[in-house]
Parts: structure tokens; C-alpha cells; sequence
């Protein structure tokens, strides 16, 4: 299948934008060009009661830390609507394979209820996934009468923005959401339907390839004991199927196993093995580094490889499972597959020593 524009646009930069952060620019972008249809939606969704109106949108816009409050807020995006007699904002944040940060939608309401001239304020978190939030908590130091909060699901925009008039730049804003499982309609289809006819005999397949072996050699490697449950945890919260082993100092992790999603566009089903950092690792400067020699020296992929407060650096040794398909023994093919990558990771933790890669 043809990748959509923004898809290639996205993998040129190769993985120095944050897919939430590059989506939000567009739906910006296509907020600003077409009011109309911002203010409808906003009206579809019952963020909006006025027709006259002109609105503004800003992205990444900075919000002063209040008092109690231990860093400054930027939501994902701020929409401001001016009417002859009232003024109205709304704050969005969107999440796309992630989830909410600490306190992060309680520390906009309280932002938005201290924001002065407005008439109505509006929080919106659309995610990709489901994640139901409780009002309670996001609003227990504010009271809820001050402002409305929608949660709202991105296949719900998709679907609204499919009934708008069609024109080259909505046609790509939907590839560009199917591609990235925004777009899923709220029906079964046939291939849903046989995928989960499949799923279980995939599921004890992937399971034969990771046991055994593969875990027993990624314990002695990572110093870290697995489960099954481990795995089957990894699939609910991520989509993926793979073990993990953490390394707390470094806030840092290691992954081996079934790459069934990822927020690389391009990047089909894949066996990898693959190491992340948290966003706040107070390692991060010397793990990017290590990080961008690998990539560059032993080929690895690499996403969000700079040491930016928000970015999360991972890198991959990774195979499309595509490739195994003509293999007489795929089970065993994938098996020495996984050996391997796990025996340049022990090169690679002997070369950096210097890095915490302990599990403790």
C-alpha cells in the first residue's frame, strides 16, 4: 500500500519529531485553515455553543508553573474563540500510544481555572487508546463548574472529518490516521473477525519462539527473572508482545520479542530487540550516546535519539518477521535471531560499562 505524504514526511526526519507532536502540528494546521469545521466539531462535541465567532489555535504553548505545581504546562494545543460579547478557550491534549503524564490534566484545569476573561473553559484529552480518567482526581482541587472536560477518542475525529467535504488535505489527514490506527471504525469487519480466529494459535507461536532458551539467555544478560504474565502485560498496556527488563537507576529499560505496533510509520511487523529511556533519565545525555554510536557504527534503528526534556530515545535491532516466512524452521530462524541481538547486547553493555545497566 502507497504511504500517505505525511507518513513519508515524518519518517524523513527519522524519528527526531514525536509522533503526537507532529500529528498535533497537523490537525493545527487544518484547524487554522478551516474555522468552519473547528467550530463544528467543537459543537459536535459540545465544547462550543456560538455560531459568530473567530478562533485562534496555538501549539506548544507555555503556561507558568503555579505555585504548588513543579514545572511549567504545555498543553498539546490551545484554541481560543472570540465572539462580540464573550471569549472562550479550550485546552487539548492528545495522546497517541502514550499515556498521561504525572498529574498532567490536573495540572491544566488548575491552569485553565486560573486564567482570568474567560467565559467558558474547555479541557480536551483525545487519546488514541482507551484510557478512562476520572474527573474526581483531575478536578479535586478545582471545582468542575469552572470547566468542562471532554475525553474523546481520535477514531471519533476521523470519523466526523470523514463526513466533511472531501479535498486533498483530508484525504491525507485520514491515510495519515489509518496508517497510525486512528482511524479504526467502530464496526467489526471480516479481517477483524479472522484475526481474532488467529490470534490465539499466533499467541502460542510467539510464545514457543520466546521461551525456553531465548528468556533464559535475556535473564542472564539483563539479570532479570520473566514471566508469562510479564509478556501478556507488555500486550495490553503497549501492544506489543515482548519481555522487559528494567534498570531503574538509569530509568532506562531493555525489550526483546514482538513488535506488533510502533510509532515508526513505516516499520512493518518486526522480532527486535530493543532499548529505551525514560524521558527524565538523569543518564540521558550518556545513554543518547551510546545510543547514536550503536545506530551508527552496528546499524541499529533509532527514534528520538537527542536529549530533549520530552523526547524518549530508543533504539532497535530488528527483523520483519516477513523475512522469516521462507524459512523451513521459522520458530528456530527467529530463535537464532533473538540469540544474536542478545550477544551484541552483552558486547554492547561490555563496551559501555560505564552506563547502569543493572536491574537493582
Amino acid at each position: 500500500m502507497l504511504m500517505g505524504l505525511f507518513s513519508r514526511l515524518l519518517n524523513f526526519q527519522t524519528g527526531s519529531i514525536p509522533l503526537e507532536d507532529f500529528f498535533t502540528e497537523i490537525v493545527a494546521f487544518w484547524f487554522e485553515s478551516n474555522p468552519n469545521f473547528l467550530h463544528a466539531w467543537l459543537q459536535h462535541v459540545h465544547a462550543l455553543d456560538e455560531k459568530d465567532i473567530y478562533s485562534h489555535v496555538d501549539t506548544q504553548k507555555s503556561f507558568p508553573a503555579l505555585e504548588h505545581h513543579t514545572k511549567d504546562s504545555r498543553p498539546d494545543m490551545v484554541i481560543e474563540l472570540v465572539g462580540d460579547t464573550c471569549q472562550d478557550i479550550v485546552f487539548l491534549e492528545s495522546k497517541i500510544g502514550s499515556s498521561e503524564g504525572g498529574n498532567q490534566l490536573q495540572r491544566y484545569a488548575e491552569i485553565l481555572a486560573n486564567l482570568s476573561g474567560y467565559r467558558h473553559k474547555t479541557l480536551i484529552y483525545i487519546t488514541r487508546d482507551f484510557e478512562p480518567k476520572d474527573k474526581s482526581v483531575i478536578f479535586q482541587d478545582v471545582s468542575q463548574h469552572q470547566i468542562k472536560f471532554k475525553q474523546l477518542r481520535w477514531y471519533q475525529f476521523y470519523q466526523f472529518l470523514s463526513l466533511y467535504k472531501e479535498t486533498t488535505l483530508t484525504r491525507e489527514i485520514c491515510s495519515f490516521m489509518e496508517e497510525n490506527e486512528m482511524g479504526h471504525s467502530s464496526q467489526f469487519s471480516d479481517t477483524d473477525i479472522q484475526a481474532l480466529a488467529n490470534f490465539p494459535q499466533a499467541l502460542k507461536l510467539m510464545d514457543v519462539t520466546m521461551r525456553g532458551k531465548v528468556t533464559q539467555r535475556f535473564e542472564e544478560v539483563t539479570g532479570q527473572k520473566q514471566t508469562r504474565n510479564n509478556a501478556l502485560k507488555q500486550l495490553l498496556d503497549y501492544g506489543n508482545y515482548n519481555i522487559v527488563a528494567g534498570m531503574p537507576t538509569g530509568k532506562w529499560f531493555c525489550c526483546l520479542g514482538f513488535l506488533l505496533q510502533s510509532t515508526h510509520i513505516a516499520a512493518p511487523l518486526t522480532v527486535a530487540l530493543w532499548l529505551g529511556a525514560e524521558p527524565k533519565s538523569a543518564h540521558k545525555f550518556e545513554i543518547v550516546a551510546m545510543m547514536q554510536a550503536v545506530c551508527s557504527q552496528r546499524g541499529w534503528r533509532g527514534t528520538e535519539l537527542t536529549t530533549s526534556l520530552q523526547a524518549k530515545p530508543r533504539i532497535f535491532r530488528e527483523q520483519s518477521l516477513q523475512t522469516f516466512l521462507s524459512e523451513e524452521d521459522q520458530i528456530s530462524a527467529i530463535q537464532d535471531f533473538f540469540m544474536k541481538a542478545l550477544a551484541e547486547l552483552q558486547e554492547i553493555q561490555k563496551q559501555y560499562k560505564h552506563l547502569p545497566w543493572s536491574a537493582y
